[in-house]
């Protein structure tokens, strides 16, 4: 029985400690392929396009159902899943999570000494004081709150996803910056 139990943990845990595949050269350009397949069934489909514009990527669960609502849900993930993607839309979104915080952590390393998100979010805070104290006319100190909230989310955002990001996943996007930025596209 001890043995049975033994047998049944290791295989428990090698399942979860190697489902997730480091990123490689190929693997990034399934992810490639298929973003590529997925803008051009967005511009067969306006309204989707609009649709995944407003989708955010901190809540999975959300993000998953939401895209399965889409009419265009079937089409989509067939293509994903022709890149060899076999995870389809799932697969996408954790590839699309693990890039961008690779990506994230590589461009925080080439903040200056010093500079961090706190430190970033604490100018930010300066800012909104300062702005409230400059008497600026109200709709112009609205437009540059409502940039600023945004901001300061991107920030928390990258933040996330830089923490989310294994070490492999940060290694292999650091090593290799220049051609993922290359290839992603333009709104990523």
């Amino acid at each position: 029985m001890k043995h049975f139990l033994f047998v049944l943990f290791i295989s428990v845990f090698s399942h979860s400690a190697f489902a997730e595949q480091p990123l490689t050269k190929a693997l990034t350009e399934q992810y490639f392929s298929a973003i590529n397949y997925v803008e051009k069934i967005q511009k067969k489909y306006p309204e989707l396009a609009q649709a995944m514009n407003g989708l955010s990527f901190n809540d999975k669960d959300k993000f998953l159902s939401t895209v399965k609502t889409f009419s265009s849900y079937t089409e989509i993930d067939s293509a994903i899943k022709t890149t060899g993607l076999s995870g389809g839309v799932e697969q996408l979104y954790d590839l699309s999570v693990r890039i961008m915080g690779g990506v994230m952590s590589a461009q925080m390393e080439k903040m200056p000494e010093g500079t961090n998100v706190d430190s970033l979010l604490a100018m930010k805070q300066k800012a909104v004081t300062e702005m409230k104290n400059a008497n600026m006319p109200k709709a112009m100190q609205e437009k540059l709150l409502k940039t600023l909230k945004e901001q300061e989310a991107n920030l928390v955002n990258m933040a996330e996803l830089s923490k989310k990001a294994s070490t492999e996943d940060k290694v292999f996007v650091k090593e290799n910056l220049s051609w993922i930025m290359q290839n992603l596209p333009k709104g990523e």
